[in-house]
């Protein structure tokens, strides 16, 4: 009975994660990884097969991230996609990434041949992977997660001694560049969850292998799209305790939901009828691209922030779609499905 009383008084808060019997986090992510822009079709076309398999397609910075996101506690497995244009190969990739996850396992074709071959291959692949990579429950007894902020933010005290209390390991990353390489360089560096007080400037955005918690500004930008936020402005740190708990719990981030990732470079993002002005919404784009014609249209979708770009794309004759516009990504969704259908 002793025990029943004392609960809730001296009790120290309990954490589980996902263990892949090498490390132990809290989303057991699953790729598909481009390894070059003639793989890029090929690998979206495959990760499609399966709910459970998230694409990263190609950019100019994933050769180098790549030992970051395979040995990530967040990744269980990593399937790599290579089609013959490569300075180097899926097959090199995986043999030197073995030793960092051995959930590793790759397609190689010869300068763009076999690619039905693929589509048949490439899903049992991904099946034996999972199987492979099946996480087993373990408590986490100190979670690191990042913080991103800018230096004049005055919450920032009370937020990292509150959730020091609570047994939460905290790296600090004050964002003294952009919210990309902040947001990158916070996940590579293996935080389980990143906290990213948003510049009033900044879309929330998530990463492919970090969970991210997004907590707006007051500016008039991030009221217009309030809705895309994890938390508002006047959060308190106790409330921000609490969502990180829940994320740690694998309740998704709005950002998750959404596929808002940050990329791990650039991308190209032009096209004749389709134009992206941030890089966050280019799965966004792609899913748009997959579901709907676009012939006979010129759109550009933006967050809303990017004034110059709007400008310019709008003096190009482009029909411009802001997500400040309508309130929020989903209502952006619902609009351009009415435009296309």
């Amino acid at each position: 009975m002793r025990d029943l009383f004392r609960r809730g008084k001296d009790s120290t808060p309990e954490y589980v994660g996902y263990s892949n019997n090498i490390r132990t986090g809290i989303r057991a992510n699953n790729f598909v990884i481009s390894l070059s822009p003639c793989a890029d079709e090929l690998a979206v076309k495959i990760a499609r097969t399966d709910t459970l398999f998230t694409v990263i397609e190609y950019s100019n910075e994933i050769a180098d991230a790549l030992p970051s996101i395979v040995s990530h506690p967040n990744t269980a497995s990593a399937f790599l996609l290579s089609y013959g244009c490569e300075v180097k190969s899926s097959r090199e990739f995986a043999v030197e990434l073995r030793g960092l996850n051995p959930n590793i396992e790759f397609l190689e074709l010869e300068n763009g041949n076999l690619s039905e071959f693929a589509m048949t291959m490439g899903p049992a692949v991904m099946q034996e992977l999972k199987f492979q990579a099946s996480p087993g429950l373990e408590n986490i007894e100190l979670p690191l997660i990042a913080l991103i902020a800018p230096q004049s933010d005055e919450r920032i005290t009370s937020v990292l001694q509150v959730l020091r209390e609570a047994k939460i390991e905290v790296r600090e990353i004050f964002a003294s560049t952009n919210q990309r390489t902040a947001l990158v360089e916070a996940a590579k560096s293996g935080a389980l969850a990143i906290v990213n007080f948003t510049d009033g400037n900044d879309y929330p955005s998530g990463t492919y292998i970090s969970p991210v918690i997004n907590v707006a500004s007051n500016s008039d930008f991030h009221a217009k799209i309030a809705a895309d936020f994890d938390l508002g402005f006047s959060a308190t740190p106790q409330e921000i305790l609490q969502r990180v708990q829940d994320t740690i719990g694998r309740s998704p981030t709005a950002s998750e939901i959404a596929r808002s990732f940050q990329p791990f470079g650039e991308l190209p993002l032009t096209s004749e009828k389709l134009r992206v002005l941030n890089p966050l919404l280019s799965n966004f784009a792609r899913d748009l691209d997959q579901n709907y014609s676009i012939a006979g249209a010129k759109i550009a979708i933006a967050t809303g922030s990017e004034i110059n770009e709007i400008a310019q794309c709008a003096s190009e004759g482009f029909e411009i779609f802001t997500v400040a516009g309508h309130g929020s990504l989903f209502a952006l969704a619902e609009a351009l499905s009415k435009k296309l259908q």
